[in-house]
């Protein structure tokens, strides 16, 4: 009878291998994740702009009606 075939350096391959794709898949949903958060950043920034000049705006003609007012 023949000895058996060492298998641990081919499983260990196996698995450096699957790790590795692993890392380059996480890695690839994280570049994608950081791209849509900058995405939501950026529309809260164009959100935050449009409230500062609805609260101007609502600041202004509440000024005027208490001008009226008194």
């Amino acid at each position: 009878m023949s000895e058996p075939k060492d298998i641990t350096a081919t499983i260990l391959r196996e698995i450096r291998d699957d790790i590795k794709g692993l890392r380059q898949e996480m890695q690839q949903r994280f570049d994608n994740l950081e791209t849509r958060m900058e995405g939501v950043e950026a529309g809260l920034h164009g959100v935050q702009i449009v409230l500062v000049n609805a609260i101007g705006m609502f600041d202004q003609r509440i000024t005027a009606l208490e001008a009226k007012v008194n």
